[in-house]
């Protein structure tokens, strides 16, 4: 009979032993459990932040282009400005020297 007291026992510290690995066998998968669901959540941040700065990058290059055209658009605007305030000086210049010449016959005339 103490034979069946020593097996009883021991089979009963075997199950104490078994239930206490299931519970930390549980704790674990619980900790990996939180853990792959963290990293899914960053993976989805990450891949919000990654569509974002696409988002980004493009209206970076569309303003790029936008302003380039608009510069571009100035600069030929000035380079009208300037032709005609040449074309102005030039036409002040000629009329000029024509009323310099008229006042001198005029002056020789006279005098």
């Amino acid at each position: 009979m103490a034979d069946k007291n020593d097996f009883s026992e021991i089979i009963t510290d075997i199950l104490l032993e078994l239930q206490k690995h299931s519970q930390e066998l549980q704790k674990h998968s619980s900790v990996l459990r939180t853990v792959v669901d963290v990293q899914e959540r960053m993976l989805t941040v990450q891949e919000q932040m990654q569509r974002t700065q696409e988002k980004i990058l493009d209206r970076l290059h569309r303003n790029e282009a936008g302003f380039n055209a608009f510069a571009g658009t100035v600069l030929d605007h000035l380079g009208d400005i300037k032709s005609d305030l040449r074309g102005i000086r030039t036409t002040i210049f000629q009329d000029h020297e024509e009323r310099l010449r008229r006042l001198e016959d005029f002056m020789r005339r006279a005098g």
